[in-house]
């Protein structure tokens, strides 16, 4: 993450990978040797289509644990693309308050702490349905393994200043219905006070595709050893190893990678439709 190894860098918001969180992967190895890291890349070419009413559905599907909340004419769902090449699914997070539509890829776990590991990232491709106010809740990052449900990581009403519940163990980009249109970055370690690293990250665009993602790198200077990227373009706020060492941040339980979309209040059913996510590990 050393800024004088590279010179401007564009925004680009095309479905590729940004170099700037993967260039020092070593993907073929790692397929071969998985002592070096672990790694997914899910484009949702064949993920099925999935639909939550009375009762909620909770299971694996697709190589990813899924849950989506019911309890009402159209609960949680995730629905595959017919428009759209390559592979996209839409979550939708039901017509009732905090229903939910959420994957986790419990398949990558990992610790987010030193001794564990030596780096770990994630970016995912997505775009909004829509920015109105009181639309839905947005989570793609790390969290608990095994945990995705209504109330979790997100709060039972999240705000743009505090997103997670009070006993979540997270890590990663939210949208609050307080401020449909910003894509804040925080993280939490349960019992803690959750932590707002950048409130307004990146701007959504109602149906306009964002690339987001950060890449943690415990070799790096102490000052920034967390990078959060949006569109390839890394912010100007890093997060510390005295940031990642603190109570507040989840290293003391394993995580792994998940989205989650959730109905803010009301009958509107606001989603989120994700082109594709990656996420990675190297071990030391």
């Amino acid at each position: 993450m050393d800024p004088s190894r590279y010179g401007n860098i564009a925004a680009n918001t095309s479905n590729t990978i940004s170099a700037r969180i993967w260039r020092d992967f070593p993907f073929a190895a790692m397929k071969t040797n998985p002592s070096i890291g672990q790694w997914m890349h899910d484009d949702f070419d064949r993920f099925p289509t999935l639909a939550a009413t009375t009762s909620n559905i909770t299971g694996e599907h697709a190589g990813a644990r899924v849950f989506l909340s019911g309890g009402s004419a159209a609960g949680g769902s995730i629905t595959q693309s017919a428009t759209e090449m390559g592979g996209v699914v839409t979550l939708t997070g039901g017509d009732t308050d905090n229903e939910t539509a959420g994957i986790e890829w419990d398949g990558l776990a990992a610790l987010i702490a030193s001794g564990s590991i030596r780096k770990l990232a994630m970016e995912a491709r997505f775009k909004v349905s829509s920015i109105a106010t009181s639309f839905a809740n947005l989570f793609i990052g790390w969290t608990l393994v095994g945990s995705i449900a209504e109330d979790y990581p997100l709060a039972d009403t999240p705000a743009n200043s505090a997103p997670f519940t009070t006993t979540a163990d997270a890590v990663g980009f939210f949208r609050a219905e307080t401020a449909p249109a910003s894509l804040g970055f925080g993280h939490i370690e349960n019992g803690t006070t959750q932590v707002i690293d950048i409130a307004a990250a990146a701007t959504l665009v109602a149906n306009t595709y964002i690339k987001a993602g950060f890449v943690i790198d415990f070799d790096q200077a102490v000052e920034r050893q967390g990078e959060i990227v949006i569109n390839g373009v890394p912010s100007s706020t890093y997060l510390t190893n005295t940031v990642l060492t603190a109570s507040a941040f989840p290293k003391a339980v394993t995580m792994c990678p998940a989205i989650q979309a959730k109905n803010s209040a009301g009958s509107a059913t606001d989603s989120v439709s994700i082109d594709w996510i990656r996420a990675g590990y190297l071990r030391r």
